[in-house]
């Protein structure tokens, strides 16, 4: 935002060692060499020269426009916070007003330059509050609460308002489910233990095998005449041709060689195959060489052939098998891909894995059963799937997909599934039952989990095998432990909960970009850990809100701009961390930026009214209303009483000042004003001298006429320092007094007439300051003062940075708060 701010030439306050505050000023009044003298004495001991018209401006007037679209005909309390108030249970009050629905107020308040983000505030009749995170730019900041023409809520919302949301379907019909039921038979020790096609055939036609012999160009090879090859000819000879054939030919064998016939015909005719191989290459050679004469055939190989057999292509449990099936088929020399259709038990023995391969399927049906103990797995890979259509797969064992399947064929389950672990390695798993239990994996490429049903998982936590998760969730997903992963899809009126969330767009994952979505009155509470790296988060374009309730934001990238978009209702209940303050900074700054529509809440207070429970959402009972604390805003003006010989440590006289409180409503947290009045608390007095104070022209503390000398209204002898540390009288109770506010005052905080008069020397010190150097300055928070003799660049070093600044704003320009503080340097409010 454009604010004033200090110039150049006040960069940091004059440090004079061994000068006290409290040596009395001899000169009397001040003349033009003296105003001369102090600045150039100012200048040397600042390092560089202070320009005319200098100003310690730290604050500067802010137009909030704030519009309230809620129930017709409604009043709603209007509060300007400097803070988030529902973060804290309690926010500094900037201004506050009243508007009616529809409507639009107009705020006008003294807000500190360093402020770049505000939190505009409403309350309703029913107590609730919602903020809104506001971007100050160009000392405006404008927010708008509800839509204009919104209806009353609804309990759960059935179209989509967020493009970024598409949850796709999946449809396993009745009939393909019970094809696979079609001619199947019931798994035995003989159709089970054999994975070959041939399993149990007989031989129709035997193996026959190749005869050859070299012809003359070979012979010569041989022999290594050379005198009719060309080099080329014999180096292919050689070390291509004579190694093939003779490596992989060899004499047949007889039959009683070998285990069985399958065996005998399966090597042979392997064999059968790669002498083919190097024949075909031969020929290949001589056609593009014009040559002949290799390779003589006396005997034409010929495969041998199986007649019938009893290959089992289809299974069917109907009652109970607790044995492997060879279904696996997409290694070398397998025969046709294997289904089975579970209507009874399958248990996988424990410690073993059974693999389903590609183009194989297993269907359990209502009623079936597939038991997968410890130990065991069951392992779908290259295009297998898994079709469990109303039955059940329990146990504590291991479910790995791999390799995915194409579109329309992906792994789906309307039954229950409650296993160990369920693998998801690349592809797309649909749930439209029930997954219970479960650690949820996704690893390479794109893993897709797409939940039509309810999942409640222990969790899918951070690790290789769940950097690629996606969540597309179209009804209840809930985890006890963390979900790490890529993406998450909430559609509208879906529920997803979980102990921790961690999603990242630095795991890899084919180039996909790392957010959440959700969609219209959906929820997504964390209620551990949230890190967040390079997400982006939104919420529906239109219609009713989603919430989103995270307890706690552990991390959050902070290198880059990654917006929280759209209608969301935020409770966030902490921000923890190697950045904490960073990390609540930046999520402020990335709800707050452009027309974006986030409003912050208290926690499960997003809807007014009780929401019902539905299959997809457990029911929100609303919260008793947060009761917000509103704290003072309070400014502090703090004065050096000499022109000469000063030391900076502005503690002379120190008044915090602020709007006249006339009430505190403990059962609301509600302070009201009274903004023709000011109360002055009078903190410290560091100054040994006689001294007075006003605003305008009221005399503060005043007793009859006139108002009272400060020592006399702190109660201590003349000449002694109160609150400021070493040498002072400490623990000293402030006072308080009430004063008008000056006429035609509008509220400035950062122009209003505070002045102080020094009777032993006759000089006045005033805010705003006309001084050549100032002798006062307007802090914009309750302000721990230095110690006495301390110079304020010594208990906050970072003044100095935010002085000699050029930028705008300038570096440090929150310099003056309690953690920029120098511990021991300082004095707390007593």
């Amino acid at each position: 935002m454009n604010k004033k701010y200090l110039m150049n030439g006040l960069a940091a306050l004059a440090l004079v060692a061994g000068i006290s505050s409290c040596v009395k000023d001899v000169t009397g009044g001040t003349s033009v060499s003296e105003e001369q003298a102090a600045k150039e004495n100012a200048e040397l001991q600042l390092g560089f020269v202070i320009p005319d018209g200098q100003t310690w401006e730290m604050a500067s007037q802010v137009e909030a426009k704030v519009t309230v679209n809620g129930d017709f005909g409604t009043d709603y309390t209007v509060t300007i916070f400097e803070n988030n108030p529902l973060l804290t249970g309690s926010g500094v009050v900037l201004d506050k007003t009243t508007v009616k629905s529809g409507n639009t107020a107009t705020l006008i308040f003294s807000c500190p330059n360093s402020a770049s983000i505000l939190f505009a505030s409403i309350k309703d009749a029913k107590g609730y509050t919602y903020v809104k995170p506001v971007s100050v730019e160009n000392n405006k900041i404008t927010a708008v609460f509800g839509d204009a023409a919104s209806a009353s809520r609804s309990l759960r919302a059935a179209s989509s308002t967020n493009s970024h949301v598409n949850i796709p379907t999946c449809t396993v019909t009745n009939d393909y489910v019970q094809s696979f039921l079609t001619d199947a038979k019931e798994p035995t020790d003989a159709n089970t233990t054999n994975n070959d096609a041939n399993a149990g055939k007989s031989i129709t036609t035997p193996v026959v095998m190749p005869e050859f012999s070299w012809g003359s160009k070979s012979q010569n090879a041989m022999y290594n005449s050379g005198n009719q090859l060309t080099p080329e000819e014999l180096n292919f000879f050689n070390n291509t041709l004579k190694p093939l054939v003779e490596a992989y030919y060899a004499a047949p064998q007889e039959y009683s060689t070998y285990n069985n016939e399958e065996n005998y015909v399966k090597v042979n005719n392997a064999k059968i195959d790669k002498f083919l191989a190097a024949y075909n290459a031969i020929v290949d050679f001589a056609g593009a060489n014009g040559v002949s004469g290799w390779l003589v055939i006396t005997k034409m190989p010929q495969k041998g052939a199986y007649g019938a057999g009893d290959y089992v292509t289809k299974f069917k449990i109907t009652g109970t098998w607790d044995k492997l099936i060879g279904v696996l088929t997409t290694e070398e020399d397998q025969g046709d891909a294997r289904t089975v259709y579970v209507s009874g038990r399958w248990t996988i023995p424990a410690g073993k894995e059974q693999r389903v391969g590609g183009g194989a399927v297993v269907v359990i049906v209502a009623g079936g059963e597939i038991v997968v103990p410890e130990g065991a797995e069951l392992n779908f890979v290259n295009q297998a799937r898994l079709v469990n259509a109303g039955g059940t797969i329990s146990g504590a064992g291991t479910i790995n997909v791999t390799n995915g399947v194409e579109a329309g064929k992906e792994g789906y389950n309307s039954g229950t599934i409650s296993v160990g672990k369920f693998n998801q390695n690349f592809g797309t798993f649909f749930n439209y039952g029930t997954f219970r239990g479960t650690e949820l994996n996704g690893g390479a490429g794109t893993s897709t989990f797409v939940n039509r049903g309810h999942m409640y998982i222990s969790g899918a936590p951070k690790g290789s095998n769940s950097a690629n998760l996606q969540i597309k969730n179209n009804c209840w997903f809930e985890a006890t432990g963390e979900v790490a992963g890529k993406l998450i899809e909430n559609a509208s009126g879906a529920y997803f909960k979980a102990g921790a969330l961690d999603l990242s767009s630095s795991e890899g994952g084919e180039g996909i970009g790392t957010y959440i979505a959700m969609d219209t009155n959906s929820s997504m509470v964390i209620t551990g850990a949230v890190k967040l790296n390079s997400t982006l988060i939104y919420g529906p374009t239109s219609g009713e809100s989603a919430y989103l309730e995270y307890d706690n934001i552990n991390f959050l990238n902070v290198g880059e701009t990654y917006p929280i978009n759209g209608k969301l209702n935020v409770y966030v209940g902490g921000f923890t961390g190697q950045n904490a303050s960073g990390y609540e900074e930046h999520w402020n700054i990335n709800m707050a930026a452009g027309d974006r529509k986030p409003q912050v809440v208290g926690k499960a207070a997003f809807n007014t009214a009780p929401t019902d429970p539905s299959d997809c959402a457990p029911g929100f009972t609303p919260n008793i209303p947060v009761v917000v604390n509103e704290e003072k805003k309070v400014y502090t003006y703090a004065f050096e009483d000499q022109t000469l010989n000063t030391d900076y440590d502005l503690n002379d006289v120190v008044l915090k000042v602020n709007y006249h409180v006339t009430n505190t409503n403990a059962e609301t947290g509600e302070v009201e004003y009274d903004k023709t009045k000011l109360d002055v608390l009078l903190v410290a007095l560091g100054a040994t001298y006689e001294i007075t104070a006003k605003i305008g022209n009221a005399d503060l503390f005043k007793e009859g006429n006139e108002g009272k000398e400060l020592h006399q209204v702190l109660k201590v002898n003349k000449g002694i320092m109160v609150n400021t540390g070493e040498k002072a009288q400490n623990g000293v109770t402030p006072k308080s007094c009430t004063v008008d506010a000056p006429d035609k005052w509008n509220g400035e905080f950062e122009s209003l007439p505070v002045s102080i008069h020094v009777s032993t020397t006759g000089k006045d010190y005033v805010f705003p300051n006309n001084d050549a150097y100032p002798h006062a300055v307007m802090i914009p928070v309750d302000w721990a003062w230095p110690t006495e003799r301390t110079n304020v660049i010594t208990a906050y070093p970072n003044f100095k940075n935010w002085a000699t600044s050029t930028a705008t704003p300038r570096a440090d320009s929150d310099w003056y708060n309690k953690e920029n503080a120098v511990e021991g340097k300082v004095v707390q409010n007593n």
